[in-house]
């Protein structure tokens, strides 16, 4: 196992949540390595918390992706059917 620090940088205000996940972005990008980090140690300030949140929702978002067809179909097959009451009806009939 290594750890190692990549960098430090100075951030101007507001320190928000969405400001400190973007710079740490950059900072992982420019280092090319966004797609390989393992673990990020930040302090428990609560924007730091808000700026995890933050890059885990990215993350997520970006591991959506290959089943973002999938879930466009399932939502059109379910607005099909509530949009009639008649269809539902015969879609829940055995």
């Amino acid at each position: 196992m290594q750890c190692r620090v990549l960098n430090f940088i100075e951030l101007d205000p507001p320190h928000t949540g969405a400001v400190i996940a973007q710079a740490v972005f950059d900072c992982l990008v420019e280092w090319k390595i966004e797609d390989k980090i393992m673990t990020i140690t930040l302090d428990n300030a609560n924007n730091n918390d808000i700026a995890c949140c933050f890059v885990v929702n990215l993350v997520v978002q970006d591991g959506l992706l290959p089943v973002d067809p999938l879930i466009s179909k399932l939502r059109n097959i379910v607005k099909y059917f509530k949009k009639s009451p008649s269809r539902l009806h015969k879609f829940m009939d055995p």
